[in-house]
């Protein structure tokens, strides 16, 4: 303002709600990591949960009408449908034994000492 420059106000989209369904307190992450601890946990046990915790509750969540194994999430530019099939499988934090088995000989130390049964 002071220097009399020339600018217009560009209105950004506030992503704050959309953030919020998905990694707030009971949101679609912290579902998923619940549904992951169980061990019977399932997709469908999941996708159940987001239905009961957010449909006809948050007007950014949808469920499909043509589908019973997705949901649809309402971003700034458009929606966009999550097919549930194989999210709990990706989100366990699981490493196959070979890979630690490999990083256990590292030549990089530090490295090997995270991998290490009993770290020196």
């Amino acid at each position: 303002m002071k220097e009399d420059i020339p600018w217009t106000l560009i209105d950004f989209y506030d992503n704050q709600p959309v953030i919020d369904l998905i990694e707030a307190k009971m949101g679609i992450l912290e579902l998923l990591d619940e549904e992951c601890l169980l061990p019977q946990g399932t997709d469908e046990n999941w996708l159940q949960k987001l239905y009961n915790n957010f449909v006809n509750k948050n007007a950014l969540f949808e469920k499909p009408r043509m589908s019973n194994t997705s949901f649809i999430v309402q971003h700034f530019a458009d929606k966009v449908e999550y097919k549930c099939e194989g999210f709990l499988e990706k989100n366990r934090d699981t490493v196959h034994e070979v890979l630690i088995e490999i990083l256990k000989e590292s030549k990089f130390h530090l490295c090997a000492n995270f991998f290490q049964d009993n770290p020196v």
